[in-house]
C-alpha cells in the first residue's frame, strides 16, 4: 500500500466520512457504497440469517431493507433511491411488497445482571419496541391512542400486536439486529466487570430466557411475517429457530462490505492518490463466504469497510475512530489455552501452526453453533465468525487470516509464548545483525532451523507443512523488527523485501521451501504417498546430513512447462551470483543461505 506519507486528505470542500451512523438515509447524502443491487431479486417470503464479522455493514444493510420494504416510505421512494442500482431498471416504480417493518436491536437488551432482572430488561425492551412501532404505525393500525393499546396485563405482547396487524390487513418485515449480543456480553463479562459479574445471569439462563419470553413469541407470528432477517456474528443456539431453516440467498450474500473497486472509489474522495486493489486488501481483508446455495459457490474478495474506512484515515493522516472491529476476536483469544485434550480445541500451539503452514483444514462444519462455557472449546468457526480468519481460493475446505489487522491480533496473543519456546528476541537481533551484514548468516541458518525442524514436527500429522514465509512470520515478528505480514502475500511472490538490523534500511530476500514431503518424493519418484513415519525418519536423516551431501539430495517439485513433477537437486534450487540475499528450507529440517554477490 502507498504510504501515508504519499497521501494526504484532500485539502478543500473534502467530504466528511460517515461517523457513528449506520442509518441508511444518514449514509446516503454522504460518501456512499450502493449496495442496493442486492435488493433487486428479494423474494415476496424469506427468512434469512446473515452472519458476518463485527462492523462488517450488517446493521446499514438492515436498515436499507427497513426503509425499502416500509410501506409507508412509498411516497418517498423515488427520492430516496435515486440513481442507486435498485432503481436504475424502474427508476418510477415503487416495491409491490411493502409491509409494516418492525425493528429489534438486541445490542440494547442489557444481560449484566441477576436473572430476575435480566427478565424485566427484556420484558421492557420488547414492550418498548412494540410501542414506538405502534405509535409509527397508528394510522395504518387505526389506533387513536398506541401507548395504551398493551395493557400491563398483556402476556403475549407480541401475539396482541400480530393479531391486531393481520386484523388490519397488513404483513410484517422483522429484523432482528445483533441477535448474538446479549451472550457475547455475558460471556466477557470478567473483562468489563471484573467485580461482581458472578452475580450476573449465567449463560444458559440467558439463552433459556432469550428462546423461551422473546424468539419463541416471534416465531409464531410466522403467519404474518413476510419477511425475517436476523443478523449477527456468532452462531449460536436458539432452538426456536432450528426448525425456521434459515437461509442466506446467493443475491444476498455480497450485501455487506466492499469489493476491491467499491472501496477504492469510496476511498478516492478523501485521499489524493489511493493504493492499489491488492495491497488494499492486504490491510482490508479478502474475505470469502460460502454460499448456502450449492451452485453458487463461494462469494470472494470482499473488504472489510470498517477496515477500509480506518484506513482512509490512516492514509490521511488522522487517527482512526475507535470503532472496535476485532474486539471480539481478541476477547476469544485471551480465551485460548496453549494446549489442550479437549477435541477440536483450538490452542496458541494450533495459531502458531496456521501462521506457519499459512493455512488450516477445520475439519468440521464452520456454521456449527459456538459455545461461550469456559469449558467447552474454543473451535476454528469461532475465529472465522470474529474475522479472524477466511476461505482460501486456492485450497478447498481451509481457512487463513483475513488481513494484517487480523494477524496482528494473533500475533499479540501468540508472539510472548512462541518467543520463551525460542529465546526470542535476542537471539533473532544477534543473528540479524549478522545477516545484515553481508558475510555471516551461519547464526540465522542456525536459528531458523530451530525452529523450523520444530514446527515441522508439530504439524506432521496435519498434513501440512511449515514455510519460510510462515517461519520468518513468527520469528521476525517476535524478534521485534516489525514487518509486513509476510503470510498475507500472494503465493507467486518470492521477492520480499524485510528489514535490515539498521534502522531505515530494507533487505530483499528471495524464499524458497522444499518440503519434507516433496524430498521424500525426490528419493522415492515411483512410491505412493509416504507413511508419518517414513516422513519421521527422513526428518531426523535431514538434521543431520551435511551440507554438501544435503546439495546432492533429489527434491520432487512441479514444473508447470511440463505439466507434471520433475526431480532435481537441492542444488538448483540455489542461484549463484545473485543481487539479493536467498533464504532455502529444505525439508522442514535445514535451511540455507547464500548472500548477494
Amino acid at each position: 500500500m502507498r504510504s501515508a506519507e504519499d497521501s494526504s486528505f484532500n485539502s478543500l470542500n473534502h467530504p466528511h466520512l460517515p461517523q457513528n451512523t449506520e442509518d441508511f438515509l444518514d449514509l446516503r447524502n454522504g460518501p456512499f457504497v450502493d449496495k442496493t443491487q442486492s435488493l433487486l431479486h428479494l423474494p415476496k417470503k424469506f427468512r434469512w440469517l446473515l452472519l458476518r464479522p463485527p462492523r462488517f455493514g450488517k446493521t446499514v444493510f438492515m436498515s436499507t431493507l427497513d426503509y425499502y420494504c416500509d410501506v409507508q416510505g412509498a411516497k418517498h421512494f423515488a427520492e430516496r433511491f435515486r440513481a442507486l442500482a435498485v432503481s436504475a431498471r424502474t427508476p418510477n416504480a415503487v416495491p409491490d411488497h411493502q409491509h409494516l417493518c418492525l425493528l429489534f436491536d438486541l445490542a440494547h437488551f442489557w444481560a449484566h445482571s441477576d436473572i430476575i432482572r435480566t427478565s424485566t430488561q427484556l420484558s421492557n425492551e420488547i414492550s418498548f419496541t412494540l410501542n414506538l412501532f405502534l405509535i409509527k404505525y397508528a394510522t395504518e393500525l387505526h389506533l387513536s391512542s398506541p401507548t395504551e393499546f398493551l395493557s400491563e396485563e398483556c402476556t403475549d405482547m407480541f401475539a396482541e400486536v400480530f393479531n391486531l396487524v393481520k386484523a388490519r390487513g397488513y404483513s410484517l418485515f422483522v429484523g432482528v439486529d445483533n441477535y448474538d449480543a446479549p451472550i457475547q456480553a455475558r460471556a466477557f463479562a470478567h473483562k468489563r466487570y471484573p467485580i461482581g459479574h458472578q452475580r450476573f445471569a449465567s449463560m444458559r439462563d440467558i439463552e433459556q430466557l432469550l428462546d423461551s419470553d422473546f424468539w419463541r413469541p416471534l416465531m409464531a407470528g410466522t403467519h404474518v411475517i413476510d419477511k425475517l432477517l436476523i443478523t449477527g456474528t456468532l452462531h449460536l443456539r436458539c432452538p426456536a429457530l432450528s426448525s425456521l431453516a434459515l437461509s442466506v440467498v446467493p443475491s444476498l450474500e455480497s450485501a455487506c462490505g466492499f469489493t476491491a473497486q467499491e472501496a477504492l472509489d469510496f476511498a478516492r474522495p478523501f485521499v489524493k492518490e489511493t493504493s492499489d486493489s491488492p495491497d488494499l486488501a492486504l490491510s482490508c481483508g479478502n474475505y470469502g463466504f460460502p454460499s448456502r446455495d450449492p451452485e453458487s459457490g463461494m462469494v470472494k474478495s470482499i473488504l472489510h469497510p470498517q477496515l477500509v474506512v480506518d484506513q482512509i484515515y490512516k492514509l490521511a493522516h488522522h487517527p482512526p475512530r475507535d470503532s472496535h472491529p476485532f474486539r471480539l476476536l481478541s476477547d476469544i483469544l485471551e480465551l485460548l489455552p496453549e494446549e489442550s485434550d479437549v477435541l477440536a480445541a483450538v490452542t496458541i500451539g494450533d495459531l502458531i501452526d496456521l501462521l506457519a503452514t499459512g493455512f488450516v483444514k477445520p475439519g468440521g462444519k464452520v456454521d456449527s453453533a459456538f459455545d461461550f462455557d469456559p469449558a467447552t472449546a474454543v473451535t476454528w468457526s469461532a475465529l472465522y465468525y470474529a474475522g479472524a480468519l477466511t476461505y482460501d481460493d486456492s485450497l478447498a475446505d481451509t481457512l487463513r487470516v483475513t488481513n494484517s489487522t487480523a494477524l496482528s491480533f494473533i500475533h499479540s496473543r501468540l508472539d510472548p509464548i512462541f518467543g520463551a519456546r525460542h529465546r526470542l528476541p535476542w537471539k533473532f537481533l544477534n543473528a540479524w545483525y549478522d545477516f545484515s551484514r553481508p558475510d555471516d548468516p551461519h547464526l540465522l541458518a542456525e536459528l531458523l532451523s530451530e525452529v523450523l525442524g520444530d514446527l515441522t514436527r508439530r504439524t506432521l500429522r496435519s498434513q501440512r507443512e511449515p514455510n519460510l514465509r510462515g517461519v520468518l512470520e513468527l520469528v521476525i515478528q517476535k524478534g521485534q523488527r516489525p514487518v509486513e505480514s509476510i503470510i498475507l502475500l500472494p503465493a507467486d511472490v518470492t521477492l520480499v523485501r524485510l528489514p535490515s538490523y539498521e534502522p531505515n534500511e530494507v533487505l530483499t530476500v528471495e524464499l524458497t521451501t522444499l518440503t519434507l514431503r516433496e524430498m521424500w518424493h525426490g528419493a522415492h519418484p515411483n512410491d505412493d504417498e509416504p507413511t508419518i513415519e517414513a516422513l519421521q525418519d527422513l526428518h531426523k536423516e535431514l538434521l543431520d546430513l551435511d551440507e554438501e551431501k544435503l546439495l546432492t539430495r533429489q527434491c520432487s517439485v512441479w514444473s508447470p512447462a511440463l505439466g507434471a513433477m520433475k526431480s532435481e537437486p537441492v542444488s538448483s534450487f540455489l542461484t549463484p551470483n545473485l543481487q539479493h540475499r536467498q533464504i532455502l528450507a529444505v525439508g522442514g529440517a535445514r535451511v540455507l543461505i547464500r548472500q548477494c554477490a
